[in-house]
């Protein structure tokens, strides 16, 4: 296949990313394919010595709490507007998660658009109010995208003191990555 040759790693990052391309472009079935061979890849007996061998020295760091989590899926149901099935695929996610890695903050700010999207701003701005400091350092194209989708979800509800205390660090936060030397988004989640 065309996968020949490559270690069972970057076919399974090459599927992610294709799984976040297709929800980006609207394209379900395509999603639906790519998160499945994902899925088959995370699975497979892919943690062989071997893989370890033939490993190249880049490409993204493995993250097993991720991996066996279905993150991946919830992020991409932001881009589908599933944003119910989002919600909760985030909350069962986001507990498993282990130590802060800077590629979490972007679960988080997707975790809280799709909690603003389902008419319940208070619990997004909880959501994101641990991550704006790690935010604010990134400063990733991909970041800032996210962080303006955030803000015009929450925008939606002014009148929450929630949402209104917020919403300055947001706009902060969005600005801050936006002011940064831009180099080539290496955040790959």
């Amino acid at each position: 296949g065309a996968m020949d040759g490559i270690s069972p790693r970057l076919a399974q990052f090459a599927a992610q990313r294709e799984a976040q391309a297709s929800a980006l472009a609207g394209d379900e079935p395509t999603y639906r394919k790519a998160l499945d061979r994902y899925h088959a890849l995370v699975a497979g007996p892919s943690r062989t010595e071997h893989d370890a061998t033939q490993l190249p020295w880049w490409g993204p760091e493995p993250d097993p709490a991720f991996e066996r989590s279905r993150l991946l899926e919830a992020t991409c149901l932001v881009d589908l507007a599933d944003f119910r099935t989002a919600t909760t695929l985030f909350d069962q996610g986001m507990t498993q998660l282990g130590t802060a890695r800077t590629g979490y903050a972007r679960l988080a700010i997707r975790h809280a658009i799709a909690y603003a999207h389902v008419g319940e701003p208070e619990h997004a701005c909880q959501i994101i109010l641990g991550s704006l400091p790690t935010v604010a350092r990134q400063g990733s194209a991909s970041l800032r995208g996210d962080l303006k989708l955030l803000n015009r979800a929450l925008n939606r509800y002014r009148s929450s003191s929630a949402v209104r205390a917020l919403l300055p660090d947001l706009t902060t936060a969005a600005r801050a990555t936006s002011s940064r030397t831009h180099h080539p988004d290496t955040d790959n989640r």
